[in-house]
């Protein structure tokens, strides 16, 4: 169970980011740019994170149920109380509770778990409609919007590392996972590099990982998904962040892994 505490410095999270938007002066770190954006990828597909978005979750419910459950929202205003005690709090109480998945189940970059849901939170249930809101105080919002926010932003993290859209094709890059206006705000533990395979630290030790196309075999994955060789029929595969690439022999000589997006399989 979240505590007061933690909600408070989430809230105080959160408000600060939009503030820093809305003034276009979210941070930027440039410092140690592919580690970080190992550290970054490795942390959103991790089951801790997970986790934490389902204990997000968990306080989300909780701060709405609350509030409907003083007696003059279903008296006031019946049609959204009936909204959220019915169909809305069907679709939210599918998402299991913390602490109740296995993490020996959990596989890093593969999966996105409750994420994709609470994505789809606004359009499922009508959240997006201002006036479904209009029986919260503006103490119950204060508190639910900001925690509303961050949580959206936890979710799309986990949803974009997964699906590999961090990278940004007409830019040539994922960049943009080093600034936080794309990711919202970040809690740096003071060794975070201690955190990375001992391979995505020796292959960024030049000065960027690897480049997504021609990773020679032997070579740390730069980047989580699909990859192939022409080295060898039928040879896509996934590998994860740091997974050594192996030499698959063959005709072709040596072997070189070439990004391979999830819709469009390389035909061999």
């Amino acid at each position: 169970m979240m505590t007061e505490t933690e909600l408070q410095e989430i809230i105080a999270k959160q408000m600060a980011y939009s503030r820093a938007r809305r003034a276009e002066q979210n941070v930027v770190r440039t410092d140690h740019a592919a580690l970080r954006k190992a550290w970054l990828k490795q942390r959103f597909a991790s089951f801790d994170y997970h986790e934490f978005l389902l204990r997000l979750h968990e306080k989300w419910l909780e701060l709405l149920y609350t509030a409907l459950a003083r007696p003059e929202v279903q008296r006031d205003d019946p049609v959204n109380y009936k909204l959220f005690m019915g169909p809305a709090k069907k679709i939210f109480d599918r998402a299991p509770k913390p602490g109740r998945l296995d993490p020996k189940f959990w596989e890093p970059g593969k999966q996105t778990g409750w994420a994709r849901s609470i994505l789809d939170y606004k359009r499922d249930s009508g959240l997006d409609v201002s006036s479904t809101w209009e029986w919260m105080t503006d103490d119950e919002q204060s508190r639910f919007f900001p925690l509303g926010g961050y949580m959206s932003q936890v979710a799309d993290n986990i949803r974009q590392t997964v699906d590999g859209t961090w990278f940004i094709r007409r830019r040539g890059n994922d960049d943009i996972l080093l600034d936080e206006l794309y990711t919202g705000p970040i809690d740096w533990p003071a060794n975070w590099m201690d955190e990375l395979p001992a391979a995505v630290i020796a292959a960024a030790q030049g000065s960027v990982l690897a480049p997504r196309a021609n990773v020679p075999a032997g070579q740390p994955c730069p980047e989580a998904g699909w990859w192939f060789s022409p080295a060898l029929a039928k040879s896509r595969r996934y590998f994860k962040l740091g997974e050594i690439m192996p030499a698959l022999g063959g005709d072709y000589g040596d072997t070189f892994w070439q990004w391979s997006p999830d819709q469009a399989a390389p035909t061999l």
